[in-house]
């Protein structure tokens, strides 16, 4: 199983994040009910690990300070692969992160070693979806963007099935995460 560990993005959010996604002329658009920020990628695990990681997730205390979702980035730059919204607290998502990729080492899992950016990706890009000016245009007016914090209420265990028309998420688990100002 395709597996990742993340905060799911409260609904009116989502909808506030699918419409700024709307002024994007180009690209492959995420799916709003799939806005998240990833907090480990697992890759692709067996049932059984998944079910040990489940039960170790399953006692653990997470705490966060409400999260605020601003300015535009990406990944690649010439051309750019993907269009992002960055997350923050960047200390707090990042201790997060680390505690449950702890917790994914200790059922023997090895997820990939990558600098910690928190964020919801709002479009991928490939060969044939890819305008440079068109996301230019949309970096340079909404670069500033900032949307009210929220409180994460839980992280998810998501499967990924990817799929002609891009990736389904099903969420197989999830756990609570505790207010922390």
């Amino acid at each position: 199983m395709r597996t990742f560990l993340a905060i799911p993005i409260p609904y009116d959010l989502g909808r506030s994040l699918e419409a700024l996604q709307r002024k994007l002329s180009c690209g492959r658009l995420v799916d709003a009910e799939n806005f998240h920020i990833t907090l480990a990628f697992l890759d692709d695990i067996s049932e059984e690990t998944a079910e040990e990681l489940h039960d170790l997730l399953e006692g653990q205390d997470f705490r966060l300070p409400p999260i605020q979702l601003k300015n535009i980035g990406q990944f690649g730059r010439d051309p750019p692969r993907a269009l992002w919204v960055g997350a923050e607290p960047l200390e707090g998502l990042a201790q997060l992160s680390t505690q449950v990729l702890r917790a994914a080492r200790r059922v023997g899992l090895q997820p990939e070693r990558r600098r910690f950016v928190p964020h919801v990706t709002l479009a991928r890009f490939g060969a044939s979806t890819i305008d440079p000016f068109a996301i230019q245009r949309f970096v340079a007016a909404h670069a500033a963007v900032q949307f009210p914090a929220f409180a994460a209420q839980e992280i998810t265990m998501f499967q990924s099935i990817l799929g002609a028309s891009g990736p389904t998420y099903v969420s197989l688990a999830s756990y609570p995460v505790h207010a922390n100002r």
